[in-house]
């Protein structure tokens, strides 16, 4: 039935098949670009708009970095392997967004990148590094995760906004597990100091802060309350958004591989926080049911 339809309108289906695909069953979207070579060149920005870099993949991707069109066609990157490549191999990266490093040499890529192709939108997710990266002064998204709490509290923030002119969103991910209890540490009045001292450091400047709690000292529903009250009267409250997340990560293997496959589904921060009033209004309604 295909053979009957015009070259172009086939095409168009293959594109669409492969947009769903690329996302719920990669296999498939390979299998579609793989049904000639018009189909692949039609296909290919799909398939390597979101890329992850392993251990099993580590050689094709690097040699794929070598590859200028190919490489310019990668929007999102995630670094995962134990792997620390040079910076050179990152240079043909002129079209990348997002960023995101797990367990590897973040810094190396950061200083591997193309500034002149930089897109406004680029986001930073670090695995615990020391000491910061530092990123390009055309930033507006950073994100670290799983960073100590800090004494002051996230003063790791306030180290990125007075280096970094363009920002006006910081996230902050903190993940309560078996081997890692954040939640000991990042009491709702730290979490409170912390935001203040941030807020007031980038002023009007700052948009908005996202954090992400996940692990049941944070999400249980007595102290994730204890969060929501202790945040909901301060005067920048409105531009707090928040992710409460409610899987349970025992060790930090399962906490890589779930931020890995949130990674290739394009789940993160910025998708999943939502504004803190509609945590306020939450409660509310609980107290009132």
């Amino acid at each position: 039935m295909l053979e009957q339809l015009p070259t172009e309108l086939v095409l168009a289906i293959f594109c669409e098949a492969a947009e769903i695909f690329v996302v719920c069953d990669r296999q498939s979207a390979l299998a579609i670009a793989l049904t000639s070579a018009l189909a692949y060149n039609n296909i290919r920005s799909i398939l390597l708009r979101r890329v992850i870099l392993n251990n099993s993949n580590k050689d094709a991707i690097k040699e794929l970095l070598q590859h200028a069109v190919s490489s310019a066609m990668i929007l999102d990157l995630t670094l995962a392997s134990d792997w620390n490549p040079p910076s050179a191999i990152f240079c043909n990266l002129t079209g990348l967004r997002c960023l995101r490093g797990y367990d590897t040499d973040i810094i190396s890529a950061i200083a591997g990148l193309p500034s002149s192709g930089l897109a406004s939108l680029f986001k930073i997710q670090t695995w615990a590094p020391s000491p910061l990266p530092v990123v390009p002064p055309s930033i507006t998204h950073v994100s670290p995760y799983n960073i100590d709490v800090g004494d002051p509290p996230l003063d790791y923030l306030i180290e990125w906004l007075n280096s970094t002119p363009a920002l006006t969103h910081l996230g902050c991910e903190f993940v309560s597990r078996g081997d890692n209890l954040l939640a000991e540490d990042l009491t709702p009045q730290k979490l409170m100091d912390g935001l203040d001292a941030v807020f007031h450091a980038g002023g009007q400047r700052l948009s908005e802060v996202s954090i992400r709690l996940c692990g049941e000292g944070f999400t249980a529903p007595s102290n994730w309350a204890r969060y929501v009250e202790a945040l909901r009267g301060a005067e920048w409250a409105y531009r707090l958004r928040l992710w409460r997340d409610p899987r349970d990560f025992s060790n930090p293997t399962t906490d890589l591989e779930a931020s890995i496959d949130d990674s290739f589904l394009g789940v993160d921060l910025w998708s999943e926080a939502r504004p803190l009033e509609a945590f306020i209004s939450d409660q509310a309604d609980e107290r009132g049911a």
